[in-house]
């Protein structure tokens, strides 16, 4: 082998890997933390131990070897050393690859974006894809070959890009694999540079089949992808009650604890509450145990819990356009919607949002940040968009809340943080580490946070229907949420009771302005509020099981791998046909 073909080899790769430092350097520096950030953390180390590794090899080649099989990379335009090269703006067509997962982001979550944020993100994208994959490699071209920088660049931004995808699929938090994100960067960097060897005609008609491919089945994952959440019309529920008279005008309080689990799904973790559940029922407060939700995350749940309907699930309905939210409206109520953040309102538009009195009030909306956000830290989490007040704040407005005169009877929806739920998808059970966690937080945050409610809601509005209730479980079982991503635990044997109770169970108490009522209506399931509150309300015992939903949830593996509840009962699973509950059945 040639010295000097050597030494081109050489600084071209030498030349790509050092690219690579300096990007690695930039997303440490400018990116957010999270996967892409943990990536490169760890990349630097791999590429500084590759080029020192070249170098060494190097050396002993300069000093021990005459000739090569290399050298029939002497006359190959990829490794080939030249003055600057013209840009070749050819090669644009490329920038698919890596802008293909950032139009199908798009795709997914096009009810947060507005035509503006669109636009801001294919900018924001393209510019970083043509300085990064293609100004900078025709630059750095004068020292290596500006197609072996641009492939690598181009490789190397489609991982980056494509980072909240691998997270979802492999149910990375914060932490990615090193193993298959290097796997994916290689393969990825290897398929471009063969078929750039085989022929450019190849890799364009490549690169252009797969990013219509992956559209398209973005596409037709989400159905009618271009509905706006406005086009929702009447709900039956609207139409049932359109004609009916409120009889009594209590205030209605709903005080939703982020997956407060019940009595005996604690118990199962090793934690009695009972202690706070005598403290309620002594101020007047009724126990449902037993409870379920239909759905889970708290989207599904809380929709089919106003709507009183399976279907549709929006965060709309619970930015204060469910149901319940308009016929309470119509009424004559005052709607009032107290959150410590804008995960309620994410997404939605400020016309949207249509509580009489939101809080935090709703920014204008910013999905092109969340997104971009979102796709620099490499995952999609509610994280992202907890964008609000801080926890005193939040509590300080809710006292306000419970402690102001309204002119006409209002109903106050407050959903705290708190005690929280699993929010890391792990393919590893670790139990422990999360149970002490949610019971540190139930004890010291939302046990507390409920006491200094109900004691301000006795004094100052005893007469009001006051519900204090967990919208799901807090999934610390096994692998948490992301129980289906693991085929091993996700199979049916291998589903007990408390899987289902730590996903589907929900803490339920009612304070009623009038105690007998408490055991007048077979309340089972989470999304039975209502169907009691309005029989209370317009004064109509009848309504109860005229408007209440089935006892079933749905079988889909996303949920619990196709593990069910019907009528209180496990459909399928280990413990197929005994009680999701064993005391109360």
């Amino acid at each position: 082998m040639q010295i000097k073909n050597f030494e081109i080899y050489f600084i071209n790769t030498i030349s790509a890997l050092l690219m690579l430092l300096i990007y690695i350097s930039l997303i440490l520096i400018f990116f957010p933390f999270g996967i892409n950030f943990s990536f490169a953390t760890q990349l630097w180390k791999w590429i500084l131990a590759l080029i020192v590794l070249l170098f060494l090899i190097y050396v002993l080649l300069i000093f021990f070897i005459k000739n090569s099989p290399l050298n029939y990379l002497e006359n190959n335009s990829l490794f080939h050393l030249t003055k600057v090269e013209g840009f070749q703006f050819k090669n644009l067509f490329l920038s698919l690859l890596p802008m293909t997962p950032v139009f199908q982001y798009i795709i997914l979550n096009h009810e947060m974006l507005s035509l503006a944020d669109f636009f801001i993100i294919m900018l924001f994208f393209m510019f970083l894809i043509l300085i990064f994959a293609f100004v900078i490699p025709w630059a750095l071209s004068i020292f290596a070959s500006r197609e072996l920088l641009m492939i690598v660049a181009l490789s190397f931004l489609f991982i980056i890009f494509n980072m909240a995808t691998l997270s979802a699929a492999f149910a990375w938090h914060e932490q990615g694999s090193m193993n298959i994100q290097l796997l994916m960067f290689i393969s990825t960097t290897l398929i471009l540079l063969t078929t750039n060897f085989i022929s450019k005609k190849i890799l364009f008609i490549a690169v252009i089949a797969f990013f219509f491919i992956n559209i398209l089945s973005s596409f037709l994952s989400t159905g009618n992808v271009w509905r706006q959440p406005h086009e929702f019309e009447i709900l039956p529920l609207e139409s049932t009650l359109a004609e009916s008279r409120i009889e009594k005008k209590n205030d209605v309080l709903l005080i939703i604890y982020e997956a407060y689990a019940n009595y005996e799904t604690m118990k199962h973790y090793g934690f009695d509450n009972s202690t706070q559940l005598t403290l309620l029922e002594q101020n007047g407060f009724h126990i449902y145990h037993g409870v379920y939700s239909l759905g889970t995350p708290t989207i599904e749940s809380m929709s089919m819990l106003f709507n009183i309907e399976r279907e549709p699930l929006h965060r709309l309905f619970l930015a204060g356009d469910g149901a319940t939210h308009r016929i309470l409206s119509e009424k004559g109520y005052n709607t009032i919607g107290v959150f410590q953040n804008d995960y309620n309102f994410r997404g939605l538009s400020i016309d949207e949002i249509t509580y009489d009195f939101p809080f935090p009030v709703p920014a204008p909306r910013e999905g092109a940040n969340l997104l971009i956000h979102a796709i620099l830290a490499g995952e999609f989490s509610d994280e992202v968009s907890l964008k609000g007040v801080g926890y005193e704040s939040y509590l300080e407005q809710k006292l306000k809340v419970l402690n102001r005169e309204y002119p006409s009877p209002k109903f106050m929806y407050s959903h705290s943080l708190y005690p929280g739920h699993r929010s890391e998808i792990s393919l590893r059970p670790n139990e422990d580490k999360y149970i002490d966690t949610y019971l540190n937080r139930l004890t010291n945050a939302a046990n507390i946070e409920m006491l200094k409610d109900i004691d301000k809601i006795i004094k100052l509005n005893p007469n009001a229907i006051t519900i204090i209730a967990g919208d799901h479980g807090p999934f610390l079982t096994k692998t948490g949420y992301g129980l289906h991503l693991n085929p091993k635990t996700c199979t049916s044997y291998n589903i007990d009771r408390y899987d289902m109770q730590d996903r589907y169970g929900a803490f339920l108490a009612i304070r009623w302005p009038d105690e007998n009522y408490a055991t007048r209506h077979d309340i089972k399931i989470l999304q039975d509020i209502f169907p009691a509150v309005f029989a209370y309300l317009f004064d109509d015992d009848s309504l109860f099981n005229e408007i209440r939903l089935k006892q079933r949830t749905t079988a889909t593996p996303q949920n619990i791998c196709g593990v069910s509840i019907k009528d209180g009962i496990i459909v399928g699973g280990k413990d197929d046909g005994k009680a999701l509950f064993k005391g109360f059945h």
